[in-house]
């Protein structure tokens, strides 16, 4: 009897795969696998659509099947961006009268810049 690990890593962007390890032994090596996937929310603006990358190889041992030590392959994630440039208001609306106090309202940007944003 033999058993294998499958170990998914890969991409900083992408959360660990789920389960970490896959276990594959001569009874069940033909069974799929379900793999969760998942995209770390980051404050960055990044392409709309861009791609990351699941690597998986197999981890080797004693005891294990030496024709698997240095299989691997990888899997190709689309990550969908949740950023955008933009500005976020505490209210689109205020008043004033005239010779009164001052209104005030807050703002804060929806993503973090690259660099420097001056606003007049």
């Amino acid at each position: 009897s033999w058993d294998e690990v499958l170990n998914p890593g890969g991409e900083p962007q992408i959360e660990s795969a789920t389960p970490q390890l896959l276990r594959f032994i001569a009874d069940n090596w033909d069974i799929l696998r379900t793999v969760s996937v998942y995209a770390r929310d980051d404050p960055d603006i990044e392409p709309p659509i861009h791609q990351g990358r699941i690597d998986l190889r197999v981890v080797t041992g004693p005891g294990y099947d030496p024709d698997w030590e240095g299989v691997s392959t990888s899997v190709t994630v689309d990550i969908e961006d949740n950023d955008m440039a933009g500005i976020s208001l505490s209210t689109d609306e205020t008043s004033v009268t005239e010779g009164g106090p001052a209104s005030v309202y807050s703002l804060s940007l929806l993503s973090r810049p690259t660099s420097d944003v001056t606003m007049n």
